[in-house]
């Protein structure tokens, strides 16, 4: 089988379908964004602008999906100050979804309100270079917030983490690749039970260190993809090295070039 996230608009949100086929091409099941932001609003909780990067079926027979969405933020550092005082800008920001085999939300993880100021990719961490993005810049998520000194929708928004990739474990919970932030964290999930807390975060300023000197300028992973516990016990992930070249050789031609 199949399955992938489609985008669509924030206007149209029953474009932004996870549809399911056969390797023949027929359809088994399918659910949109309009339907799981019914049943969010149901317990209380905003909605979903769209779907992005990949869907996982688990081995408990569940759905994993990734999803994105923005909302305005005052008082956090990656706003910034005007003449001392607080700005309000427009963040996107990722929720982990996951639903039962009839499509129906199960359990979710939302960035905004489970990352903490004890977390090291907390609401006041900007994206490592700063990375932004307008209703235009290809790959990006629906821009829907409404700037309240403007009563309009906003112009461009920080594109805060960009996570690109979620894991399984085998213990039941979940590894995100968070790229803007240059870092992976490990997700309390507990096959459903959990509370969604990070249990460990790895790269710069995170729970884990070198035992040995690295040769490298900027040792760590950035930009990463991919990140993934093999079999063995191995970490993996694909190290694309944004900051590095940004830290390292800033006149390099792919100084910090984001992509989706």
């Amino acid at each position: 089988m199949v399955i992938l996230p489609a985008r669509g608009s924030a206007t149209a949100p029953e474009v932004n379908a996870v549809p399911e086929v056969d390797l023949a091409g027929n359809p088994i099941r399918e659910t949109n964004a309009r339907v799981l932001n019914e049943q969010l609003a149901a317990l209380g909780e905003p909605a979903v602008t769209d779907f992005h990067h990949e869907v996982r079926r688990l081995p408990t027979g569940d759905y994993l999906l990734m999803a994105a969405r923005d909302m305005p933020v005052t008082n956090a550092g990656q706003c910034g100050t005007t003449n001392g005082l607080a700005r309000t800008c427009d963040v996107i920001g990722d929720l982990i979804l996951i639903l039962d085999p009839n499509l129906q939300l199960k359990w979710f993880w939302d960035a905004f309100s489970s990352l903490t100021c004890n977390d090291l990719a907390n609401i006041n961490r900007r994206a490592a270079l700063g990375e932004t993005y307008t209703q235009t810049s290809a790959g990006c998520s629906p821009i829907t917030a409404i700037d309240p000194s403007t009563g309009r929708t906003f112009n461009f928004a920080n594109d805060w983490m960009h996570a690109n990739s979620v894991q399984y474990t085998n213990d039941g919970n979940l590894i995100i690749s968070v790229k803007n932030q240059d870092v992976v964290m490990k997700l309390n999930y507990k096959n459903g039970a959990g509370d969604g807390r990070v249990l460990w975060t790895m790269g710069e300023g995170g729970d884990f260190s070198f035992t040995t000197t690295p040769p490298f300028c900027y040792p760590w992973f950035s930009h990463q993809h991919d990140a993934q516990l093999q079999r063995d016990g191995t970490f993996t992930v694909y190290d694309k090295g944004d900051l590095r070249t940004a830290t390292c050789e800033p006149e390099g031609v792919a100084g910090g070039r984001p992509i989706r």
